[in-house]
């Protein structure tokens, strides 16, 4: 998981180290392609740290992920159809 902490660009490893990056949200997703999914402004999210996804307000969809983390990762109304694309490998 890349996200946004303070103007900073962090990532939360599969072994729950976090790390500084002085790489953009924008860097990241241009290096990554396919692997991340850009669920906001603040997140891009692996594949594979995706546990599920539930229904939250207003038609959004919410991101559990496989490894603890405190922030709701949410799915705007407008991207849902592109993530659940995203997700089945479409």
């Amino acid at each position: 998981l890349f996200f946004i902490k303070e103007d900073v660009t962090h990532i939360l490893t599969f072994d729950r180290r976090e790390y500084k990056l002085n790489k953009s949200l924008e860097e990241m997703e241009r290096l990554s392609p396919g692997s991340f999914f850009r669920a906001n402004r603040q997140f891009l999210v692996n594949r594979r740290a995706i546990k599920d996804s539930s229904q939250y307000f207003a038609r959004k969809l919410a991101v559990n992920l496989v490894v603890p983390f405190e922030e709701k990762i949410t799915i705007s109304k407008t991207k849902v159809t592109e993530y659940l694309n995203w997700l089945s490998g479409h």
